[in-house]
């Protein structure tokens, strides 16, 4: 769940006198049948919200997601457990970005220490 705004041509949310919409993404097909059972049963309103426009208003998420990698290997190297993550492409993700990850990786583990 999170904020979704209108926003502007450069992607960034306009606040002004307007409310913010609640935004959900299911990331398994279980999560999607939720939110459709949800709907179905009147708990929602569903609308389709197009994933690049909610990425460039949640732009920390994003950023959460994409060093998530640096933050796991941080705490391992702390001699920390791990929860278990699948299918979230965290290879993949950090790559893009590794500076942003040895980054996460030595401030989750200064902080696990």
């Amino acid at each position: 769940m999170g904020d979704y705004w209108d926003a502007d041509e450069n992607g960034y949310p306009l606040f002004e006198n307007q409310q913010g919409r609640p935004v959900a993404i299911a990331r398994t097909r279980r999560g999607h049948q939720l939110l459709m059972d949800a709907a179905a049963a009147g708990a929602l309103n569903l609308r389709p919200a197009k994933l690049h426009t909610v990425a460039g208003i949640q732009r920390l998420q994003v950023q959460r997601r994409s060093t998530l990698l640096g933050r796991l290997a941080g705490r391992l190297l702390a001699g920390k457990r791990l929860p278990y993550y699948s299918g979230y492409g965290l290879s993949r993700l950090a790559s893009r970005n590794l500076k942003d990850n040895v980054s996460a990786l030595r401030g989750t583990r200064s902080r696990s220490v």
